[in-house]
């Protein structure tokens, strides 16, 4: 029996046959296949086309900007490269309405957020303690004890996967995303005459090494200096110890501030003195001095600004003087960018102790008239490219309470995108100045929220979608804490870009309904499997090789297991 000429694979007849240029339909299917696997593969964008095309190439490429999403007080990964640089990118900003609330059995010292898979978690520092809780709903995952209590001052960090936190004991604990402990690093000796650690600073992940720098105390509770060192990111051994003097006027009990550099570390102790240091070595390769204390009053610039002075790493700095300045850190050097005096159209203003929130070429300063009552403040918009050309600061958002916590600058929206600063006042009362961004000194804010008997225990976090989160205390000294989470305002929501981890994930959370226990969705194999083995079938049926196979198999019947090498199929024929 001759091969029927329909189950012919010569590419002259039958279901493969040959387009234009020689390609196979099955080699267009193919390339076909895999168009539509590499989409599904690709991450998904986080906002609308239109929105796209207003996006600075930064937001494109970074891979910060689109990877997975870390929070900690005054750091947002997203931060840097959103619409407005600086503000941390949201889809609706916060609404008065109460998402969910969680006791505490102690207060919150420290909050941090982290995104895993389709699951933003929120991890939460309270005395020996840190807990793991589910973002959206408050519910506790897990809990680790500290192997002591955390350092005064100490704010958990995400150093890759890892969380690490300074201890009391000047130790530093490193635990993965599932609070299961990594590691504990050797507790540094004491320096002669010191009786113990002080406030610490955050620790900085840096070239591989983790940084962080302590104050050490003597009895009296008198700073004696700063120990600053570097640890093995793989398993807390030490590379160096550096122990430097306290900098000219720095408070009584310094609050240090470690700041990754370009390559290097700016180490602020609270006075007038900035340092950059060697990661290295830990050597001080240069310092600068301000016209009085900075006591914690510094923010990064961000990046992407037209500023062209701020094209090197750059930081707003606030001093006690009442002048803000532009410090830069340019071939391992410090430098001053400019400097202002605060514009005075009545009594002079005083910067209080807290950090700028930056936003889209602004900074906000918390800030008070010399002789005003010290129950009321207002936020001061310094523009960034005035420092150094004249007196700057304007009040926006007008008169409100003595704030407890720095300013959180957020963004929602893209072409139209609204930058909107959250003030947490000392009474607990949280409020909202939309529409900054320099234009509207007129802007007024308006009271989000207000509970009763309560007193702020750390900064506010914001999630991508718009959550914000408060830690609380009882204001009458009782014991435990309380979190809160501000619902964000789904009638008010945009397609703003907010980066983070965005991928096949969501793809398959949303089309499956089902979250694995690691967060990613369900759906994601069965997806990535059905269309992959659909489009084979696909291939193969509009190819022809269903017949093909039906005529190999009646040959064989009548022929048996002869190959059929002696069957004249004519010029060209293939099996």
């Amino acid at each position: 029996m001759a091969y029927p000429k329909e189950h012919r694979a010569d590419g002259r007849a039958g279901g493969c046959a040959a387009v234009d240029g020689g390609m196979t339909r099955r080699a267009v299917l193919a390339g076909a296949a895999a168009a539509v696997g590499s989409m599904l593969a690709a991450p998904a964008r986080a906002q609308a086309a239109s929105a796209v095309e207003e996006l600075p190439e930064t937001m494109e490429t970074s891979a910060e900007f689109n990877g997975p999403y870390t929070a900690w007080a005054g750091y947002a990964s997203t931060a840097r490269h959103s619409i407005a640089s600086g503000a941390v990118p949201v889809k609706s900003p916060a609404s008065p309405e109460v998402a969910w609330t969680a006791g505490l059995a102690a207060p919150t010292d420290a909050l941090v957020l982290r995104q895993s898979g389709q699951k933003a978690m929120l991890y939460v520092l309270a005395g020996a303690s840190i807990e793991r809780r589910d973002a959206a709903t408050g519910d506790l995952l897990g809990a680790a004890e500290l192997p002591a209590p955390a350092c005064a001052g100490a704010q958990p960090v995400f150093a890759e996967a890892s969380l690490a936190v300074v201890l009391e004991t000047g130790q530093v604990a490193v635990f993965d995303e599932e609070l299961a402990p990594a590691w504990v690093s050797a507790a540094p000796a004491l320096p002669a005459g010191a009786a113990s650690w002080g406030m610490s600073s955050q620790v900085v992940s840096l070239g591989g090494a983790l940084h962080a720098a302590l104050v050490a105390l003597d009895a009296s509770g008198a700073a004696l200096g700063i120990e600053l060192f570097s640890l093995a990111g793989i398993d807390g051994s030490l590379f160096w110890s550096a122990r430097l003097p306290v900098g000219a006027g720095a408070p009584a009990s310094p609050a240090p501030r470690l700041i990754a550099a370009g390559e290097g570390l700016l180490l602020l102790d609270g006075g007038s003195t900035a340092r950059l240091v060697d990661i290295a070595s830990g050597e001080v390769s240069d310092e600068i001095m301000l016209a009085g204390a900075i006591e914690g009053r510094i923010a990064e610039c961000g990046t992407g600004l037209s500023v062209e002075p701020l094209a090197a790493a750059s930081w707003t700095v606030g001093d006690a003087s009442g002048s803000v300045s532009l410090l830069r850190a340019v071939d391992g050097r410090l430098e001053l960018g400019g400097t202002s005096a605060l514009a005075a159209a009545g009594a002079p203003w005083r910067l209080l102790p807290f950090a700028p929130a930056v936003a889209r070429g602004h900074a906000y300063f918390w800030a008070r008239r010399t002789g005003d009552p010290v129950d009321a403040a207002v936020c001061l918009d310094v523009a960034l490219d005035r420092i150094g050309a004249g007196e700057v600061g304007e009040p926006v958002g007008g008169e409100l309470p003595t704030p407890a916590a720095p300013l959180l600058a957020v963004v929602c929206g893209a072409s139209d995108a609204v930058v909107t600063l959250y003030a947490v006042a000392a009474s607990g009362a949280v409020a909202a100045i939309e529409g900054v961004d320099g234009a509207d000194a007129a802007c007024a804010a308006s009271e989000l929220w207000n509970p009763s008997g309560a007193i702020p225990r750390t900064e506010p976090l914001v999630n991508r979608d718009g959550t914000l989160f408060l830690a609380t205390a009882p204001s009458n000294g009782s014991k435990g804490g309380l979190l809160t989470a501000l619902a964000p305002d789904e009638a008010r929501s945009a397609a703003t870009p907010v980066g983070g981890s965005e991928g096949i994930d969501t793809l398959g959370s949303a089309l499956a309904g089902i979250t694995l226990p690691n967060g990613a969705g369900v759906g994601v194999g069965a997806l990535f499997l059905a269309a992959t083995f659909g489009l084979y079938a696909f291939i193969r049926n509009r190819g022809g090789r269903q017949r093909r196979d039906e005529g190999v198999d009646e040959w064989r019947e009548q022929h048996g297991e002869d190959d059929g090498d002696d069957l004249d199929r004519g010029p060209g024929a293939a099996w």
